[in-house]
């Protein structure tokens, strides 16, 4: 009877340390049908009810080339993407390309990056734009010292990094120089405020200015641009490496199906994707440096 009852305790530990390594590598979660469920994020870059808007036709076509259903997850701030994935609430995530240096480097998340979009046919440069109010008196970005600026969020690629480094560019410190710096948030928040008068200036990207101007968000004869950066590397998909292969395979596969892929991506600005490296993102980084920004969730 102890010759059992050992072997049995040996093939228990035995089973629960094999359950322990194939839990080690997540899964896409599944839901009450056992359908793969991915999980993915996209950044706040508007208001969340206009992002999920954009974003359901590419939704469903992922949905329909995968098989997998997918649950889309918009941040309450650009980090909270960042934070989710490394959380593990998240299988997939549509970064900016500062949140995915934040995701990279100061997370403990193992991601890779496998996809990054181009923007649609005749769509102008990424880039950051200084805007002021067209009735200001403001013609440069030296005659903004002494005023009330916004950048949109720590983690805005266009909205803060690229807009540091040319305000700097240019000669002005913005750590000393405003009389006044806020984050408004959002793209469409800082837009809106430097169109109606509430801030001297802002800045915002050069895409979703022109996205904005199409809407009647704000009119473009209201906003006047006195300073544009060096254009910057597009956003791109990211996924966590621990999923599964199959998982892995059938993303590429249904991004990679040009045709379907560039309707479901109408209106986003975007019309395809296309292969990346971690590489690309150095000019990223770079202008960290030279903005004597950290990356940071603060």
């Amino acid at each position: 009877m102890k010759r059992v009852h050992s072997w049995f305790v040996m093939l228990s530990i035995l089973m629960l340390i094999i359950l322990a390594g194939c839990s080690s590598k997540t899964e896409a979660k599944l839901d009450e049908n056992s359908q793969v469920t991915i999980r993915m994020g996209l950044s706040p870059q508007e208001d969340s009810a206009e992002i999920l808007r954009q974003y359901e036709a590419f939704k469903e076509h992922m949905e329909e080339k995968t098989g997998y259903k997918f649950e889309l997850f918009v941040g309450a701030d650009y980090t909270a993407v960042v934070e989710a994935i490394n959380s593990g609430k998240l299988d997939v995530t549509w970064f900016g390309p500062t949140e995915y240096l934040l995701a990279k480097e100061i997370t403990e998340a193992d991601i890779e990056a496998f996809a990054q979009a181009t923007q649609e046919e005749g769509a102008s440069p990424y880039q950051s734009w200084v805007i002021v109010n067209s009735k200001s008196d403001i013609q440069t970005v030296e005659d903004l010292k002494g005023k009330n600026f916004a950048f949109t969020d720590p983690a805005s690629t266009s909205g803060n990094i690229f807009g540091n480094y040319q305000l700097i560019q240019e000669g002005l410190n913005p750590k000393k120089d405003f009389a006044n710096v806020t984050y408004s948030g959002s793209h469409d928040a800082s837009a809106l405020s430097v169109a109606n008068g509430t801030l001297d200036g802002a800045t915002v990207s050069s895409r979703l200015l022109e996205g904005f101007y199409e809407s009647g968000l704000v009119k473009e004869e209201d906003i006047r641009v006195i300073a544009k950066s060096m254009e910057i590397p597009n956003d791109l998909m990211a996924y966590r490496t621990d999923l599964s292969e199959e998982v892995k395979k059938k993303l590429l596969e249904a991004i990679n199906d040009k045709e379907g892929i560039t309707k479901a991506l109408a209106g986003t600005g975007y019309g395809a994707f296309k292969k990346v490296s971690d590489s690309d993102y150095d000019i990223v980084r770079e202008a960290f440096k030279e903005a004597g920004v950290e990356p940071s969730f603060e």
